[in-house]
C-alpha cells in the first residue's frame, strides 16, 4: 500500500512516551496505527491495483512497521476499501475514529 496520509493519535503518544521500551514493540519499527493510501501491489489479496483503502491497528507500528512509511505490507483483513471524496488528509482523520465509536456502539 502506498501511503498517501496518516492519522496522528494518542496511541502514537503513548508509544514515544513509554511503550517502545516494551519487549513486544520490533524494534526499530516505524510508528503509525493508521493511514489511507491505495493498493500498488494486491497480491493475493481482494484488492485491485489504484484502489482507494483504509487501514488500521492489528499490530501497524508495533509488531511490523506502520503508517509513517511511505509504503507498507499489511495484512488484508486490516485494510479496507474507501469510497470517498474527501481530500487524503481529512480521509487520514477518519479510520481509528470511525472504529473506536462503530466498536462503542456496538456494545452499548
Amino acid at each position: 500500500m502506498k501511503i498517501h496520509a496518516f492519522g496522528m493519535n494518542h496511541s502514537e503518544q503513548i508509544l514515544r512516551q513509554s511503550e517502545i521500551r516494551a519487549d513486544y514493540i520490533k524494534k526499530p519499527v516505524i510508528p503509525g496505527i493508521e493511514c489511507v493510501g491505495e493498493i500498488v501491489d494486491p497480491s493475493d489479496s481482494r484488492f485491485q491495483t489504484g484502489q482507494k483503502v483504509a487501514a488500521l491497528m492489528g499490530g501497524m507500528g508495533r509488531s511490523f512497521d506502520g503508517s509513517y512509511a511511505e509504503y507498507v505490507l499489511l495484512p488484508s483483513h486490516h485494510v479496507f476499501a474507501v469510497s470517498s471524496d474527501l481530500p487524503w488528509e481529512e480521509l487520514a482523520a477518519v479510520p481509528e475514529t470511525y472504529f473506536t465509536a462503530w466498536g462503542s456502539f456496538l456494545r452499548g
